[in-house]
């Protein structure tokens, strides 16, 4: 696989009008300001949430956040 990627250059991607991206939890789907555990998710313009989780900011607070949820699922 690595030998076919390195022949051929990473297309840009460039989102459509009126869509924007945003960083969310993967886990919970909540905005965050960086860290782990963050994809980039489109939204429509103005459907995306607005505010970053406080706690999810801080990445021990989200490891614990699974390990705990690991043990009920």
């Amino acid at each position: 696989m690595q030998k076919v990627r390195g022949r051929s250059s990473s297309p840009t991607f460039t989102a459509p009008p009126g869509i924007v991206m945003a960083s969310v939890d993967w886990d919970t789907g909540h905005r965050v300001c960086g860290g782990d555990g963050a994809i980039g998710e489109a939204f429509r313009a103005d459907s995306e949430p607005q505010q970053c989780d406080s706690i999810g900011e801080i990445p021990i607070a989200r490891h614990i956040g699974r390990w705990v949820r690991g043990l009920f699922q």
